[in-house]
């Protein structure tokens, strides 16, 4: 504005509008010869107008809690306010000095005065006062001199610039200003011819520009998705506008912040299997075949084994609780929960539920699932929850837009299974004795042992004994069982022999069954000369190998054998040697002939000879 160039151009266009005065050098001269010559060069008026603006952003809803896939739309409102206009009136001009005396000037002074002709009264606001202090005697110079005024007061007007030029040190006036005063005429202009800021360019952050030329709003919308524009979006428009002639720039800043959220799904896995036990059953005894003589017993003893054989694992099963958590400050709309296993193997899912459900900030749903499963192998299961997807705009708008599945995982392990048991227990009989007991799987292997008197019959011939030991399994009832035959063989037509040792259990005084072939003799009757029973005798043992009593025992036996039917024919002739014996005294010359003979009955008895040996 200063610039002389730029001054002496905007004068020229004045002098080519007519806005242009008549100028004459003024001057002034003391009694010493001191001349001033002053001229106004220069009196421009500017009518300017600057106008401000104020940019203002702002932006709803600044803040979105939204779910993974939710969207919301954020309005921006961008105003741009346009100020009043301030008005600026001024009469920038130049005013050229010339010292013709012979002496510098002092206290040279410049000060300006602006009136509408013919009125002389100044109606300047303020002028800018030169003060040089010195002209030197013969030189010329041009000050810059400037008035401001009340542009509305002058527009239209014709108006009269006026420097009043003085100095101090002229001859006879000290102390008294002196000096001319130059003036300059012009036409004020109607309108201002300078307008500032009348319109404004815009840009905005998001790319968007525009330009405005008055007071002005004007609206646009973003979108932000969840999770992908998670965070503090800033967004600023921005402008520059003349301030006093220098660029000013202006902007506003309005920020959205978008807070994701995600639903937590949470799972657990318990598993487990139905074990089916198989189980076996063993009957056994000592003795498949007995010969016995009529009548007698002979006591079998008998066993029965029981145990596991294997098992069989079906109906694998998973099963747990599905937990949905809603963590974010805002309902969620969850359309299903599922849960499925690796393999392709969907469970059934069981929630307290109907679906959609809203599932309020902070709170939890708790549900169920089980699964048939074909093995016991590891898998993976997920359980997802289906969260429906919104749109929001913001005007409080929700629109459907799609869903999101949120999901949690646990491993299917058999490792810790509960195990339902099945014929993990049997019940064990025997066609014998009944009830033998209960035998479960912890116990096996188990034996059962019991005895059992077999024999008693009167008439030869062969006789079977058949045993059947059996269970039944807890659960299933699933029976087993397995026998055990005795060929009991009663000889016809030669019976066979005993040993004393089953003729001296099987008396009146057992503890075997009572063979009643004793009663032919009598247990109690006198053995001869012996002083002792028959029974008394078997009972004795042969101290310091005594013959009396080893021949006794053989010969007792024999003799009891044949009673008891057993062909004797074999040892016949022993049997009457040892008769004669016993009612005879045993002489030393003897004993060798007497063991010998005791051998021969022993070994009738015991089946070497004769017919054959009966079982005991």
């Amino acid at each position: 504005m200063k610039s002389k160039s730029i001054f002496a151009a905007l004068a020229m266009l004045i002098l080519v509008i007519g806005l242009f005065g008549i100028f004459q050098p003024v001057s002034a001269q003391d009694q010493a010869g001191t001349t001033l010559t002053a001229v106004v060069q220069e009196a421009t008026p500017f009518y300017k107008v600057t106008y401000q603006w104020t940019l203002d952003k702002s932006v709803y809803p600044a803040t979105w809690d939204l779910f993974a896939g939710d969207s919301g739309t954020s309005l921006y409102t961008v105003t741009a306010t346009k100020s009043a206009g301030t008005l600026l009136g001024f009469i920038d001009g130049q005013v050229c000095v010339t010292n013709s005396g012979a002496e510098a000037t002092q206290g040279l002074k410049i000060a300006v005065h602006v009136t509408l002709p013919p009125d002389t009264t100044d109606v300047a606001l303020s002028t800018i006062v030169f003060q040089s202090g010195e002209l030197a005697a013969g030189a010329s110079q041009c000050y810059h001199i400037m008035a401001y005024v009340d542009p509305t007061l002058l527009a239209g007007k014709v108006f009269k610039l006026t420097a009043d030029i003085t100095i101090d040190n002229h001859s006879g006036h000290i102390g008294e200003p002196f000096g001319p005063s130059p003036s300059l005429t012009g036409n004020f202009p109607s309108s201002p011819n300078y307008v500032f800021n009348n319109s404004l360019d815009v840009s905005d952050t998001n790319g968007q520009s525009w330009h405005f030329t008055d007071t002005s709003v004007v609206n646009y919308s973003k979108t932000f998705t969840c999770n992908a524009d998670e965070g503090r979006h800033d967004n600023t428009v921005s402008a520059t506008q003349i301030i006093n002639e220098t660029p000013k720039p202006i902007s506003d800043t309005a920020s959205v912040q978008v807070n994701c959220h995600d639903l937590t799904v949470a799972k657990d896995a318990s598993t487990s299997l139905q074990r089916k036990y198989t189980w076996s059953i063993d009957k056994i005894a000592d003795f498949a075949a007995l010969t016995l003589s009529p009548g007698q017993f002979y006591t079998v003893p008998y066993s029965v084994m029981v145990n596991v054989t294997g098992h069989t694992d079906s109906q694998f099963a998973a099963s747990g609780n599905i937990t949905v958590t809603n963590p974010a400050p805002m309902a969620a709309t969850i359309n299903a929960v599922s849960d499925g296993i690796a393999g392709g193997i969907t469970a059934s899912v069981v929630c307290p539920v109907s679906f959609p459900y809203s599932l309020a900030a902070g709170g939890t749903l708790n549900c169920t699932y089980s699964a048939s499963l074909p093995d016991a192998a590891d898998r993976l299961n997920t359980a997802s929850a289906v969260l429906q997807n919104h749109a929001y705009g913001s005007n409080g708008s929700a629109t459907p837009s799609g869903t999101t599945h949120f999901s949690g995982t646990a491993n299917v392990s058999f490792a810790s299974a509960t195990i339902n048991e099945v014929d993990e227990c049997i019940s064990v009989t025997d066609s014998m004795l009944g009830n033998l007991g209960t035998v479960c799987k912890n116990e096996a292997p188990k034996t059962f042992t019991y005895s059992v008197n077999v024999g008693g019959y009167g008439t030869c011939g062969e006789y079977y004994v058949d045993n059947t030991a059996s269970f039944t399994t807890n659960d299933t009832f699933t029976p087993g069982s397995d026998n055990w035959r005795v060929t009991v063989t009663v000889p016809c037509a030669t019976g066979c022999s005993l040993t004393p040792g089953y003729w001296k259990t099987h008396s009146s005084y057992g503890p075997a069954p009572y063979d009643g072939t004793w009663a032919q003799v009598g247990e109690n009757t006198p053995f001869y000369l012996s002083g002792k029973s028959w029974y008394d005798v078997l009972w004795t043992t042969p101290q310091g190998g005594n013959a009396y009593y080893i021949l006794a025992h053989a010969y007792i036996a024999a003799h009891l054998n044949q009673l008891n039917g057993a062909d004797v024919s074999a040892v016949a002739s022993q049997l009457a040697w040892a008769e004669g014996f016993f009612t005879t005294t045993l002489s030393k010359s003897t004993r060798t002939y007497v063991l010998s003979v005791a051998s021969i009955l022993d070994n009738y008895n015991n089946g070497l000879i004769g017919p054959g040996h009966c079982s005991e």
